[in-house]
């Protein structure tokens, strides 16, 4: 992304930006077309998708004590995936301990990553 497809932010702050244009193709973004696909607090989680090039970028922007704070990134996901992701189980602790178990111990996955580390 360079500095053409973002515009600094009204906090007056040059390290928060606002994301204008698409970082693939640096088409303006139109501003009527973000979707809010979900909130939590101050929280909103949002799909920009971009009209030239058909590219999509995710942002979460809460309210901080110094302004509007964003986090962005590109995804491949469609705005009805990202939907049905907020509303999926959160993954617990021991979800992932579950899965490292079973990863360790299942036996064709052992075969899988040995194969694989002979080829590298």
């Amino acid at each position: 992304m360079n500095d053409d497809s973002v515009i600094p932010s009204t906090g007056g702050q040059p390290d928060l930006r606002i994301l204008a244009a698409c970082p693939m193709c640096q088409t303006a973004y139109h501003p009527l077309k973000t979707r809010v696909v979900a909130e939590r607090g101050d929280a909103h989680l949002l799909y920009l998708e971009c009209r030239h090039c058909s590219s999509a970028v995710v942002a979460i922007v809460t309210a901080g004590t110094t302004g509007l704070e964003s986090v962005g990134a590109l995804t491949d996901l469609t705005r009805g995936e990202l939907a049905q992701a907020t509303t999926e189980a959160i993954v617990s602790t021991d979800d992932v301990v579950d899965l490292v178990d079973w990863l360790e111990h299942n036996v064709s996955v052992q075969l899988t990553l040995r194969r694989e580390k002979a080829n590298f």
